[in-house]
């Protein structure tokens, strides 16, 4: 992790302090769109790894194995490792660090990154950090994005979400399937696949993004 610190901190100044600075210290002047960035070239790196490992799987498996690597708990573990922390510029009432605020300033470093360095080196810097994880990830032993919400509503003692089929589109052969996740009547999400299993797995995907459980 030393190397890698040392190229996180290797940034100009400038852009550094702006990734380190949550919105909850300046209103006008913080890290939300370096933020924004970082997610979707994070997400990109780490895709192209497991599409690499794993050529073989579908899209929805592709999708789950992601999802299993880059969520708010293994961002908040690699930020702790690198002592983002000691950096960081917030304002909370309590003035402790959540986990989402360092996974979300990791998040700000790789767009950060991305911005100064280029698409290149921020993928190595990615696969240095994701690459034995990578690596490690085993299939048969991941959790589903259904289980993760699952285990969320159970925990919030909220009732529990239902999956509907909204929509279907295309020739039998190649049939498309709208699934939609309610709660309450309410749609919370909606996604589309080649089959109803990867439709739902998609809209927990998306759910579980906007809940910020991921």
């Amino acid at each position: 992790m030393n190397e890698i610190k040392k190229k996180i901190f290797s940034l100009p100044e400038d852009i550094l302090d702006l990734a380190l600075t949550h919105k909850s210290y300046s209103k006008t002047k913080n890290n939300e769109q370096l933020e924004f960035l970082g997610d979707a070239v994070l997400n990109l790196a780490v895709g192209y790894l497991i599409f690499s490992k794993f050529p073989n799987k579908k899209e929805g498996e592709l999708s789950l194995l992601r999802s299993n690597l880059v969520n708010v708990d293994s961002l908040f573990k690699i930020a702790k490792k690198l002592r983002i922390g000691d950096w960081i510029k917030f304002k909370t009432y309590d003035q402790k660090l959540t986990k989402n605020i360092l996974a979300d300033t990791l998040e700000a470093i790789f767009g950060a990154y991305f911005i100064y360095y280029g698409w290149e080196k921020t993928q190595d810097l990615i696969f240095e950090i994701f690459k034995n994880e990578v690596e490690n990830l085993n299939f048969d032993k991941l959790k589903n994005p259904k289980n993760i919400l699952q285990e969320y509503y159970q925990k919030i003692g909220s009732n529990l979400p239902s999956y509907k089929v909204i929509k279907e589109m295309g020739p039998e052969h190649r049939k498309k399937f709208v699934v939609g996740i309610f709660l309450n009547d309410k749609k919370l999400s909606q996604a589309t696949g080649s089959s109803i299993k990867e439709a739902e797995i998609k809209a927990a995907e998306k759910l579980i993004k906007k809940l910020k459980l991921i």
